[in-house]
């Protein structure tokens, strides 16, 4: 391959103006393993102009080979005039629970979040790259998936305040260890990517090869192709179902009749996206037959959604309400830095410094939240409503019964009792789902943030 080294910052280049990843110049944190991917990112985007801080991360396994790793990584840094930060893994510290890869993977990211929150960085560069795609492709083609599962890795993703980037999911590794040699740029090989122990590995080294071989010389750029057009499809089917759910769900309630006239895809995304926002996860089965539950259920009829999420049927719309026999959760504390499940979510705490540039209107959405973490007094407490709670909606200074706040929002009373919320002690920071508070609110004299993020089971 000829001027491999040129076609692959272009392709680079391409992929971040055509994605929006990075502005001229800006600084990145790169997530360097010191393996062919990242070594070549690292290049690339400070031959590119980019402002790279390196950070790595030390696993302390391979009987000492990631520690050569860190080094190696380090001495690559500093010949480019580089910072670097080296993180160590203490497998010992991580939630029993958790598989190795997945315990590792927290890490990492955690990590990736404490360098760019110390440096004053929001983009976060990883090394995927096209291989990787298709590999997440097949992966769930096997396991069965839906469309939006289909698109893959994403091109960014958000991590708290921060945006992970991944420039090189439109190159080949062939194009990666190519520009390399051309460069005579070293890198390291994990002896674990080998290992036939990981679903991956034995995708990456014997099926994908075998489909090769015996069915299709050009899989990967096939399945890359698919995803590319499956990722167009999906962003115009899920633009499309959050138009109509403007027209379906109105005041806390799904209109039977308008929704019946939808496509099925759109009828799928509407219903789908109404269950997470009580916390319900369901299956594909199971949102099927509540599409089928919604059109012609029986008036009175009751839909199990999971979690105690039901759905009731009236004549012309269904209510999503929590199952009268789900008691109150009983409060729970909310550590910062840490994360807690309540009422049948996830929640995560975090603090990080103000960027420069936050758009504080966009940071935020209906399962995530920031507040100024200097003006919290207490531990934050996560709890239903009880009798006597007052709140100060953001925007305004005078206090209102939570009641009355909940009645002009027009939240259905089966759902009063099950909306979780966000405490400073025993005052309201956040109706979960629905409105912030006044209090703790981030304004011009904010340095320091609190991110409170909802997700509908623990990542």
């Amino acid at each position: 391959m000829e001027n491999a080294w040129e076609t692959l910052l272009a392709t680079m280049a391409r992929s971040i103006e055509k994605h929006q990843l990075l502005k001229p110049g800006q600084a990145v944190l790169l997530a360097v393993s010191g393996g062919a991917d990242s070594m070549v990112l690292l290049h690339g985007l400070h031959t590119l102009g980019y402002a790279v801080s390196v950070v790595h991360i030390d696993h302390q396994t391979r009987a000492g080979a990631s520690t050569e790793d860190a080094q190696f990584v380090q001495d690559q840094a500093v010949k480019l005039g580089l910072p670097c930060q080296v993180y160590n893994w203490d497998q010992d510290k991580s939630n029993p629970g958790d598989s190795f890869e997945m315990a590792a993977r927290d890490f990492r990211y955690q990590c990736y979040e404490e360098q760019a929150q110390e440096l004053g960085i929001t983009a976060i560069a990883t090394g995927h790259h096209g291989d990787d795609q298709a590999e997440t492709v097949l992966m769930r083609i096997l396991r069965g998936t839906s469309l939006k599962g289909l698109t893959g890795i994403p091109n960014t993703r958000p991590l708290g305040v921060n945006q992970v980037i991944r420039p090189l999911l439109e190159c080949r590794h062939t194009l990666i260890e190519e520009a390399l040699r051309e460069r005579s740029i070293p890198w390291r090989e994990d002896a674990s990517n080998q290992d036939a122990q990981f679903s991956r590995n034995r995708i990456r080294n014997g099926l994908i090869p075998l489909l090769e071989e015996q069915h299709n010389p050009q899989l990967v750029e096939a399945l890359l192709r698919m995803r590319d057009t499956l990722q167009d499809d999906c962003e115009l089917l899920d633009a499309l179902a959050e138009d109509v759910a403007t027209h379906v769900l109105r005041n806390g309630m799904l209109l039977r009749a308008p929704f019946r006239k939808e496509p099925k895809a759109l009828q799928h995304r509407i219903l789908l996206r109404w269950a997470w926002e009580l916390g319900a996860k369901p299956e594909h089965e199971r949102i099927e037959a509540a599409v089928v539950f919604v059109c012609s259920g029986d008036t009175g009829a009751r839909f199990d959604l999971g979690r105690g999420v039901q759905l009731i049927a009236a004549v012309d719309k269904v209510t999503q309400v929590q199952a009268e026999d789900t008691a109150a959760p009983a409060p729970a504390t909310l550590e910062v830095p840490g994360q807690i499940q309540f009422a049948g979510r996830a929640f995560n705490a975090s603090v990080e410094q103000r960027p420069t540039n936050l758009d504080i209107k966009s940071a935020c959405s209906a399962t995530r939240q920031l507040f100024d973490a200097n003006k919290i007094n207490n531990n934050l407490i996560l709890r239903t409503r009880v009798e006597g709670d007052v709140f100060t909606p953001l925007g305004m200074t005078g206090s209102r019964k939570l009641k009355e706040v909940l009645i002009d929002r027009q939240v259905p009373v089966q759902e009063r009792d099950a909306i979780p919320l966000l405490c400073d002690g025993m005052e309201l920071l956040w109706i979960v789902g629905h409105q912030p508070s006044a209090k703790a609110a981030v304004d011009d004299t904010t340095t320091k943030l609190l991110i409170v993020e909802v997700h509908n089971e623990a990542e």
